[in-house]
């Protein structure tokens, strides 16, 4: 992880002497999904690639499925955690949408396949305990095995054959894709 000094602008009027300077720490555990060939293409041929194969298949190009991208990220933002606090953590949309759908889950609901969007630039406000649970939570959900005897994803060899887990069951969309969320 980078550090670098980040001292306060024009508007803190203290003493730079008498406050800490903040630490920004660049985790690359919370970088986006990578979508592969569906990178800069329409997001209804990624989801309907999704619907077919899976959050555990890897799209044609991509170095991660959704799966463990998502996996991936929560782990970077338990590693912010690690990080002296107070903290803002700048995440992209697919992880505060998942976070977002974990803490209004009906309890012992699987996890979809599509999120609820977040919204843009509205930020999710969150103490460390609030934060830490769901997140290993999410994580722990994300490693157990479906049937007794599947591996988990991580220690799966291969991903994206029929060992590896899948986050949620599903037969096909209840609505045409063009009415799903802009973002898996």
């Amino acid at each position: 992880m980078d550090r670098q000094r980040v001292r306060s602008g024009p508007a803190d009027r203290s003493d730079p002497q008498e406050r800490p300077a903040a630490c920004l720490s660049v985790n690359p555990l919370l970088n986006e999904l990578g979508y592969g060939a569906f990178e800069g293409a329409p997001f209804l041929d990624y989801a309907a690639w999704l619907q077919h194969n899976g959050p555990w298949i890897r799209p044609p190009e991509a170095g991660e499925s959704q799966g463990e991208g998502i996996r991936r990220m929560i782990l970077g933002l338990l590693a912010a955690l690690e990080q002296p606090g107070p903290r803002i953590v700048v995440a992209h949309g697919l992880l505060l949408s998942v976070l977002g759908w974990h803490i209004a889950r009906t309890p012992g609901a699987p996890m979809p396949l599509f999120f609820p969007e977040a919204p843009y630039l509205v930020p999710l406000t969150m103490s460390d305990d609030r934060l830490a649970d769901p997140a290993s939570s999410l994580l722990e959900e994300l490693d157990a095995p479906v049937h007794p005897g599947q591996p988990a994803p991580g220690d799966s060899p291969i991903f994206g054959t029929e060992t590896a887990p899948i986050l949620a069951t599903f037969d096909s969309l209840s609505a045409p894709l063009e009415e799903k969320p802009p973002h898996a």
